[in-house]
């Protein structure tokens, strides 16, 4: 099986998506230029830069750039949209003055629009790229390759939490080197006090982004095509991993991943729906139920160790004491206050963090570290880009369920190695669901999860698989 250099940068990309905590440039340089290069940002540049070459050397470019445009349309149009919507939102900045001047203003929200375009290159490129059975064998197994990394090195935060170790300090001064992603959240933080036990975060720094990773990876487990054996110990220490992130954010979108295959599983059951093809695929669901059971186990054996700590966590969500969640209600309060102001065309996008001092009651003045946050995605966006940029939010989402409605839903097929469109839409209704309690957009996960669920959609459309089934 001949690979390509595109093929070998984008899987270098897959394996280095969850090391958003490396920055490159403050790595390298000792020096902080903003932004913060991520290593899969640089494999998805090389990657798309080779594939350039590959294309302008056998004559097919041309053709390229015309199947671009003509296959994905519906990409086409929400990216633009998405595009039009934050570039409109420039026009806030003129008409609610912030604490800072227009020309801070004016370089933030342009750089901000930059790393936005950087974001979409990985739907784009997902999208375009997963077509045929051996490319998404090979993407899934680079993705777990990566989901092993952060295992390892999940479990070694712990046991150094306990006993630290000088390399282990060196390793996370190299993955904690980006500037533009916090660092932070070491510890459990109950009843108003940091608590002597660690909370896992991975080399993405904050517990609540592992976890979030991992909701976008973990459905593949399904239709992973490797030994059951290791499927299963790898979704089980993937639950272990996800509980002892402490992210309730976390635990409420597996739920709801868990709501959404049990409501798949009824719609089988119910005999309104026939089965895949093949039996074996249909007797996947059959398991499904015995997910939720699993992750009971597991979330049972952690609390049993911790002397009760996760039902306690759980019950401090209604705790208005608590500052975890005091942080969250006075940023989304100051952003609700910041859309009001704006309402049309938002405060510009980028620009919250300026707005939040006039904004935020003087309590939470002190409720945020040193840049202020939303901690609530589509706010984040409403705020920031006001009507017209989550006017475009919500149709995209509507579009994509009503996408996998049709195809997943009204044809016969589940679970398969050639129908990816379940996991990936488990995967990205968990991230999404999880993103209504952190704001921090430029982890490139999500995007991948969207590009992957787009290019699952496409190619169920012409299911059963036609071509396309050679590494290129």
């Amino acid at each position: 099986m001949r690979l390509r250099f595109s093929t070998v940068m984008f899987l270098g990309c897959l394996l280095t998506l969850p090391w958003v905590g490396v920055g490159l440039i403050h790595l390298l340089s000792g020096r902080d230029v903003g932004g913060g290069l991520q290593p899969s940002w640089s494999f998805l540049a090389l990657a798309i830069f080779f594939l350039f070459g590959e294309k302008l050397r056998s004559g097919q470019l041309k053709s390229s750039f015309t199947n671009i445009f003509n296959r994905p349309s519906p990409l086409l149009l929400i990216s633009g949209a998405s595009l039009l919507a934050v570039v409109l939102s420039g026009v806030g900045l003129y008409l609610v003055p912030s604490v800072e001047s227009m020309a801070t203003g004016l370089g933030r929200w342009t750089r901000q629009i930059i790393q936005l375009i950087v974001m979409f290159s990985f739907v784009w490129w997902a999208a375009l790229w997963v077509r045929g059975t051996r490319r998404w064998q090979l993407t899934m197994d680079f993705l777990f390759l990566g989901v092993i990394v952060q295992v390892l090195y999940s479990f070694a935060q712990g046991i150094d939490f306990y006993f630290p170790s000088v390399w282990f300090s060196w390793a996370e001064g190299v993955f904690t080197s980006n500037p533009s992603i916090l660092s932070g959240s070491e510890k459990l933080y109950l009843n108003n006090v940091l608590q002597e036990i660690p909370r896992l975060r991975g080399t993405v720094c904050e517990p609540l982004y592992l976890g979030n990773f991992i909701l976008m990876v973990w459905p593949f487990l399904m239709v992973w095509r490797r030994p059951a054996a290791l499927r299963l110990a790898l979704g089980f220490l993937l639950f272990l991993l996800l509980v002892l992130t402490w992210s309730r954010g976390a635990w409420l979108g597996f739920l709801a991943q868990l709501f959404l295959l049990a409501l798949v599983f009824v719609i089988m059951r119910s005999g309104r729906q026939a089965l895949s093809p093949n039996p074996s695929h249909g007797k996947r669901l059959k398991y499904l139920p015995w997910l939720f059971f699993g992750f009971l186990v597991v979330v049972s054996l952690v609390d049993r160790v911790t002397g009760g700590w996760i039902l306690q966590r759980l019950m401090a969500t209604f705790n208005n004491q608590d500052w975890s969640n005091l942080t969250r209600l006075y940023s989304m309060k100051a952003a609700w206050l910041g859309f009001l102001q704006s309402p049309i065309v938002g405060l510009g996008w980028g620009q919250f963090a300026f707005h939040f001092p006039l904004l935020v009651d003087p309590m939470g003045l002190q409720s945020q570290f040193s840049w202020p946050v939303v901690n609530n995605f589509p706010l984040k966006v409403l705020c920031e880009t006001g009507l017209v940029g989550f006017g475009g939010l919500m149709a995209t989402g509507l579009y994509l369920i009503r996408r996998v409605w049709l195809v997943q839903v009204q044809q016969s097929h589940f679970l398969s190695s050639q129908n990816m469109v379940l996991p990936a839409a488990v995967g990205v209704w968990g991230v999404w669901t999880q993103l209504f309690s952190f704001s921090q957009y430029n982890l490139p996960h999500i995007w991948l999860g969207i590009g992957l669920l787009l290019g699952a959609l496409a190619q169920a459309q012409s299911f059963p698989e036609k071509g396309n089934k050679e590494i290129s």
